[in-house]
């Protein structure tokens, strides 16, 4: 069922059965994305749902009210359902059409580089796209940073003074 082929006396990884291969992006992508995207998007409306049938509480409008967290935890979701789609999508499409014998003259005898550049998105972006859009993150890392940031401008505007 698999084996390694030889294409432009480059070695590819394997070539699998199609049936093998559909089976495995309908259970080992498709379906996770789905799971995963309803259940952040579940998630959002429970705690939506939540805050509107709680007793209103008179808060200043801050950056660090209820509605901006709820706010800046939905666009974090977003980003991060979008990125977890986007960059596994072009991996296993090359995978499925190959397998189907059908070849999109990308990734020639380098089929590892577009693996190591999506799962790197992922890595980079969700971390940031959660912590960063967080209000109160963001205050906490310029409170964290000011001490440093403050004496390095203060010495850079001396020099220019001089």
């Amino acid at each position: 069922m698999c084996f390694p082929i030889k294409v432009n006396e480059t070695i590819q990884p394997f070539q699998t059965s199609p049936v093998v291969v559909s089976i495995a992006t309908t259970f080992g992508y498709c379906l996770p994305s789905v799971i995963l995207c309803w259940l952040q998007f579940s998630t959002l409306r429970t705690i939506k749902s939540l805050k509107r049938n709680t007793a209103p509480l008179r808060m200043d409008e801050n950056r660090t009210s209820p509605d901006s967290n709820m706010f800046a935890i939905s666009v974090a979701t977003v980003i991060m359902t979008m990125t977890y789609f986007f960059s596994r999508v072009f991996t296993h499409v090359v995978v499925l059409t190959r397998s189907f014998k059908i070849d999109l003259g990308v990734v020639e005898g380098d089929w590892e580089r577009p693996h190591f550049i999506t799962y790197g998105m992922i890595y980079l972006t969700e971390p940031l796209a959660l912590s960063l859009s967080l209000p109160g993150v963001r205050m906490m890392i310029v409170r964290l940073f000011k001490p440093i940031i403050v004496p390095f401008r203060l010495e850079l505007n001396a020099a220019e003074a001089i």
